[in-house]
């Protein structure tokens, strides 16, 4: 972590009619294939890996497909696949948390001007000294939470679209994969891929981050910008997005 490194070897063993792609950022890389006893041997060596502290470097392998006992198996295909987890959480079992209640906030008109003043109210509730660093899929029951002030980042996101909801005011869930995490190809889709969650009003093309007590409408927090992201839920063929820098 606190110096370069000279020489890595990392090495992969798969089937031999597997499909594969690898990956590699940040450092100088030269891959190598063998076969072997009925398997391919992909090996990678980086050489100048960068400290940590000085710059992110990563390699990652990624079967695309493969035979396993006779029945084909696809292991990495679309972002709509990989997004579905995120829009059954975020987006089909968000109104359940809702609890049958009344909102607890209407603004007055459904236009842009309401929408503004819906994400301040939300992000203006208090909120938990760690609500930046909730699981996305921490989902719980709206109403107690309002009034309790225990609201994380998921709390929030799931707060404003039931705000939104009730005003009639068109917006999607995005699943966002925060700068904490190494920046990924976005033509390699892959599962868990997104760690946030924020808000879109796709008619004004302008994103929602309630959880950023900071932002103004259009902001998101630091570990967001530049951001790639998916909207929910993920037509067949959609691709990742960028948020704002």
């Amino acid at each position: 972590a606190d110096g370069p490194t000279a020489q890595v070897l990392i090495r992969y063993d798969v089937p031999q009619e597997a499909k594969a792609t690898m990956q590699v950022r940040g450092a100088s890389a030269r891959p190598v294939l063998t076969r072997q006893e009925g398997r391919q041997v992909f090996a990678v060596f980086m050489s100048g890996v960068p400290a940590r502290a000085a710059a992110q470097a990563h390699v990652r392998y990624v079967t695309l497909s493969a035979s396993v006992r006779g029945y084909k198996q696809t292991f990495a295909s679309t972002w709509s696949q990989a997004s579905s987890p995120y829009t059954a959480t975020l987006v089909t079992g968000s109104s359940e948390l809702r609890m049958n209640h009344r909102e607890p906030f209407r603004p007055p008109q459904a236009d842009l001007g309401g929408a503004k003043e819906a994400y301040l109210w939300v992000r203006d509730r208090l909120q938990r000294p760690d609500a930046l660093t909730a699981r996305w899929s921490k989902s719980r029951p709206l109403p107690n939470l309002v009034t309790t002030n225990d609201l994380n980042a998921t709390d929030k996101v799931h707060l404003l679209r039931w705000l939104l909801d009730a005003a009639n005011i068109p917006h999607q869930v995005g699943a966002v994969r925060s700068n904490r995490f190494a920046r990924m190809d976005a033509k390699l889709a892959f599962p868990a891929a997104f760690d946030g969650a924020v808000i879109y009003l796709p008619e004004a093309k302008l994103w929602l981050d309630p959880a950023c007590q900071k932002c103004q409408p259009g902001e998101v927090r630091d570990d967001y910008r530049g951001a790639l992201g998916i909207l929910l839920p993920a037509p067949s063929g959609a691709a990742l997005t960028q948020l704002p820098e």
